[in-house]
């Protein structure tokens, strides 16, 4: 039985989503069961969904190497006139994930992504990256101070 670790909190213009799949069952597994291989079809089959939607960034996997050992992830987003104009609304990471934000704006901001409290200044046409190690779960918007604007979300799931 999986629990839910955090709610959604509703904002305007983001649907959320959730790319939580139950672990496969080692047991049913072994057995062959017919509820297991339909299981991880539909197991599949969801995590093609979320994969193929352009609202969800995607991550490349890393061997472990220890208990936070996650994946590497580098989503590109782009900003224009104070809006979100490329790029996911809603980056998905697990515990110990390493993700870097690569955005670009048109004009001199501020990037502040909250519950991690970090900031990153935007020049004008010039990529900044804002990376780190993804440790804190639950639900976290991204914005523009200057503009005074959310542009998304990061949900960190446990791992």
């Amino acid at each position: 039985m999986t629990a839910a670790f955090f709610a959604f909190r509703p904002t305007e213009g983001l649907t959320p989503v959730a790319t939580v799949a139950p672990p496969p069952n080692p047991v049913a597994s072994e057995r062959g069961s017919d509820a297991a291989s339909a299981a991880g079809t539909a197991a599949s089959a969801t995590a093609s969904a979320v994969e193929s939607s352009p609202s969800v960034a995607s991550a490349a996997p890393l061997p472990s190497s220890g208990p936070l050992a996650g994946t590497v992830q580098t989503i590109d987003l782009v900003v224009a006139r104070g809006r979100l104009v490329q790029g996911p609304r809603v980056i998905t990471a697990r515990a110990g994930d390493h993700v870097s934000i690569r955005i670009t704006s048109d004009a001199e901001d501020e990037l502040h992504l909250h519950g991690y409290n970090l900031k990153l200044h935007l020049q004008p046409n010039e990529p900044q990256t804002l990376s780190f190690d993804a440790r804190r779960t639950g639900r976290f918007t991204y914005e523009l101070h200057r503009h005074d604007v959310e542009l998304g979300a990061l949900e960190v799931y446990p791992r």
